[in-house]
């Protein structure tokens, strides 16, 4: 039978274990915003196709390997973050207080997220351009957007009402709509100069589909 000097010892040693995963989290997110950071000032100075992956590394101050530790592909560089994003949103929206429908859940996890846009514009702008000009970026843009929508259904499922049988289609539809509606906005923002921000046209597009 454990003793309580073993039990002590189990549970001193859970908690090491989870905080030293704790900072290995972070330390590696650290690392990963630090390179994402360069690989965006040089890819908005010389080009996203001019940049190569070992001018981000030396840049950076790391080897090749090294990115690719942290990064899968080149596009990555720029797009890794928002699987971690996703699944924040996904999270945000299960947070939600039960009584609130599926619609409005969804939207308004959508709305804030677009204020934390807002709230980055100055890096956020160039970034944008840069994942609609460049087509491969574009192309990967659209494949990390597709994990959004699954994401987010998954989370969306348990408010959507009636037939278990249409549930997950119906939930899809909602994400759906809404994301494009975020993809408008946000598409409309970067390629303006001024005018209004993120969460404005997010409403607007919103209002549009007659159901906010």
């Amino acid at each position: 039978m454990p003793t309580k000097r073993s039990r002590a010892r189990r549970v001193e040693f859970a908690v090491v274990t989870e905080t030293r995963s704790r900072l290995q989290h972070v330390q590696r997110r650290a690392a990963q915003q630090e390179i994402e950071s360069v690989a965006l000032a040089l890819f908005l100075e010389r080009g996203y196709a001019e940049t190569t992956v070992d001018d981000v590394a030396a840049a950076a101050g790391v080897s090749r390997r090294t990115v690719f530790r942290y990064f899968e592909t080149k596009e990555d560089l720029i797009l890794a973050s928002m699987r971690e994003t996703g699944q924040r949103l996904a999270q945000t929206l299960r947070d939600v207080p039960h009584d609130v429908t599926a619609w409005t859940a969804i939207t308004r996890t959508l709305l804030d997220f677009a204020d934390e846009l807002d709230g980055d514009a100055e890096r956020g702008r160039p970034r944008g351009r840069l994942l609609l000009d460049v087509p491969a970026l574009h192309a990967a843009l659209s494949l990390k957007h597709l994990e959004w929508r699954e994401l987010l259904t998954d989370a969306a499922i348990p408010r959507v009402r009636g037939a278990s049988a249409t549930r997950r289609l119906r939930a899809e539809a909602l994400v759906a709509s809404a994301l494009a509606c975020l993809d408008v906005a946000a598409t409309a923002w970067t390629r303006a100069d001024g005018g209004p921000r993120i969460r404005s046209r997010l409403q607007t597009a919103l209002q549009a589909l007659g159901a906010a």
